[in-house]
């Protein structure tokens, strides 16, 4: 891990808990510190600490960042304050809604509107899809069909953004994997609870459901492509405002059973290394050592959810899962895996008519031509795309050497931090 990224955790912490940031200790790149921030997805929670520290940050980085965040703050905060009124609507029409993630979350930070979600995440019964589903296209969403596989429809508006509307918190595949008797879905409307926040309520999941939950999301992404210091901040955030509410005994039997127990250690350690939190602010013993350098590394590397590398990590990702298949001898899974395998094929090869309209336009006006237009596709795209999906069936082989360098990077993450 360089030191700019160690600045920039420690910028981020400041932004995110209203602490005053101080020079750092060495002399830093502060592009390369604006271009963590970016990749972390955390830039105007760090602009914050900027804006009021003392960082001895470059007057025209400064400025550059200063510009960005007051657009953004004052968008997210009338954006926070549309969707908390657009749920008030939701209730007073009968559908019970709970706020998860995302806004939720925000009002821990000391700078809740420099927080800024691409979505808004909200939780509803499955009974009651239809009827919210009905409710927001009313509200002017244009609301996309929910697929079968999914957990959740998705929504959007040109104002108000993004909506995704769950009707499970943790789709079936990761239940599969990682599950065995804890299950919060049950338990999300039943037990909710009231929350005050920019002078509207709302409902948001019981605590230590709520952090359970969180930290199931983080972890899922962890293994699915990769994580970031806003989730990892997050969690760290809603642990230490709620800690004396928090069911540490529950907390705890839940990351063993998901194996997720030394991993949890291993981020509150690095949010007390870094990022200025106590040890006493966390449920469990946070941990240090090589392992969490291991994961600081892997998050540098690897950006936001992954997207520097994302196919090699999906890579891994792909060969965990089959193994961790074959090993519960789960069947349906491994039904699945061979289902989504054959879908990509189909896919790459018959690509549908409103992927082939944008690429040649010509389609919108001449449908009749699609067969000509699909053999030029195929003959200088298709081809390739179909060599390039080959590495899907590392997903059958028992030796992880058949990844890529980066691939068989990840699973040996996953090995070091006891997930696979």
């Amino acid at each position: 891990m360089t030191y700019e990224m160690e600045y920039t955790a420690y910028l981020y912490a400041c932004g995110a808990t209203g602490k005053i940031a101080e020079p750092p200790k060495q002399k830093v790149d502060w592009e390369r510190v604006v271009q963590i921030a970016v990749e972390q997805s955390i830039t105007y929670t760090v602009a914050i600490a900027i804006k009021k520290g003392n960082t001895d940050c470059d007057e025209n980085i400064k400025n550059r960042l200063i510009a960005s965040l007051r657009g953004a703050a004052i968008k997210n905060a009338l954006k926070t304050d549309g969707i908390l009124s657009l749920v008030e609507k939701m209730e007073n029409e009968g559908i019970k809604t709970v706020i998860i993630k995302g806004i939720d979350v925000a009002r821990f930070y000391a700078n809740p509107e420099c927080r800024v979600s691409s979505d808004t995440d909200l939780f509803i019964a499955p009974e009651d899809e239809k009827g919210a589903i009905e409710f927001l296209s009313r509200q002017g969403f244009f609301m996309d069909e929910r697929p079968e596989i999914s957990n959740h429809a998705v929504g959007t508006h040109p104002v108000l953004g993004m909506i995704e509307l769950h009707i499970k918190l943790l789709p079936d595949l990761y239940k599969n994997i990682n599950i065995t008797n804890w299950q919060v879905d049950d338990r999300a409307i039943q037990n909710r609870e009231e929350v005050s926040y920019l002078g509207k309520k709302y409902f948001a999941m019981e605590t230590t459901d709520n952090l359970l939950f969180l930290t199931h999301h983080m972890m899922k992404h962890l293994m699915y492509n990769g994580i970031s210091l806003r989730m990892m901040m997050d969690n760290a955030l809603f642990a230490k405002h709620n800690i004396e509410k928090l069911d540490r005994k529950k907390y705890e039997e839940a990351l063993k059973e998901t194996k997720y127990f030394y991993t949890m250690q291993l981020i509150f350690g690095a949010m007390v290394k870094y990022c200025g939190f106590l040890p006493s602010d966390f449920p469990i013993e946070p941990e240090y050592g090589e392992d969490m350098m291991a994961i600081m590394n892997d998050l540098e590397e690897s950006g936001w959810q992954g997207k520097n590398n994302e196919a090699e990590r999906m890579e891994a990702w792909e060969y965990y899962r089959y193994q961790t298949a074959k090993i519960k001898n789960d069947r349906s899974q491994i039904s699945e895996i061979n289902k989504e395998v054959n879908r990509y094929y189909r896919r790459a090869l018959f690509l549908p008519m409103e992927y082939m309209q944008d690429k040649y336009p010509i389609l919108k006006r001449n449908r009749w031509l699609y067969p000509f237009c699909w053999t030029h596709r195929f003959l200088t795209k298709g081809i390739s795309r179909l060599f390039a999906g080959s590495w899907q069936d590392v997903r059958f082989q028992d030796d992880s050497s058949k990844l890529s360098e980066g691939g068989q990077k990840k699973v040996e993450l996953l090995k070091r931090l006891e997930l696979m």
